[in-house]
């Protein structure tokens, strides 16, 4: 996760770089991001184990124990850039289409750790794809989800990199990547373990809903702001 984080950052800077946004506001940016991030995403993982921590309130800092929701580090992410950005007044797609484009490789980086660990784990199956992971303490083989999400986020940055090569529009590659994620993410959790949370659905499922439904928004409002991209052609 740490070098999924490192990764993201390095690969975002240098498309920070390309847009002309200040260093600088990068940096102090990264921890805005950072740390809501960590925090949400904690939070996130102790409300849906709310029975758990409950009955032990001290584990609710126990972060090096694990236990991290996704959405909750999202979430709290974006509403700490919001607060930088207009602390500083800066441009907010400039900054948001440079994190988001470096994100999906972030992502695919960190659900290898995931996979490892054996967290974020799906259901049981007779696959030849399912896994046994050992930290559960069984012998139930049960599809690698995480490893999933690693290849379709994979997917989504190249589909970015392919996105930003030949279009152009502030916040298409911010709208771009989290519609994307949080269509794949969707489907993806139909093979996760994850309680239901309303009308059967998980809240990572709510979660990606709400960021499709936000990209949805923003191309019907933008779609004729959508600009190819030109250069200049050679002709021998």
């Amino acid at each position: 996760m740490a070098l999924g984080i490192l990764v993201a950052f390095v690969v975002g800077l240098f498309k920070a770089r390309q847009k002309g946004v200040n260093e600088d506001d990068f940096y102090n940016l990264g921890f805005f991001i950072l740390f809501p991030a960590i925090i949400g995403s904690r939070l996130a993982y102790v409300f849906s184990h709310w029975d758990y921590f409950s009955d032990n309130p001290m584990r609710i800092f126990y972060v090096w124990e694990g236990g991290l929701a996704s959405f909750g580090g999202i979430f709290a992410a974006i509403l700490g850039s919001l607060i930088y950005i207009r602390w500083k007044k800066l441009d907010f797609y400039d900054l948001a289409d440079s994190v988001s484009y470096s994100l999906p490789l972030g992502f695919a980086i960190g659900r290898i750790g995931c996979f490892l660990n054996g967290c974020c784990y799906g259901v049981a199956s007779n696959l030849p794809i399912a896994v046994t992971f050992k930290a559960l303490g069984d012998n139930t083989s049960r599809l690698p989800t995480q490893l999933f999400e690693s290849l379709y986020t994979l997917m989504i940055f190249l589909l970015l990199v392919f996105i930003d090569k030949r279009y152009e529009s502030k916040g298409l590659i911010f709208f771009s990547s989290i519609g994307l994620y949080g269509f794949f993410r969707f489907l993806n959790e139909f093979l996760r373990v994850n309680p239901p949370v309303i009308a059967g659905l998980s809240g990572s499922q709510i979660g990606s809903a709400l960021l499709v439904i936000s990209a949805l928004i923003y191309f019907v409002k933008n779609k004729g702001g959508i600009r190819r991209k030109t250069g200049n052609v050679q002709r021998s």
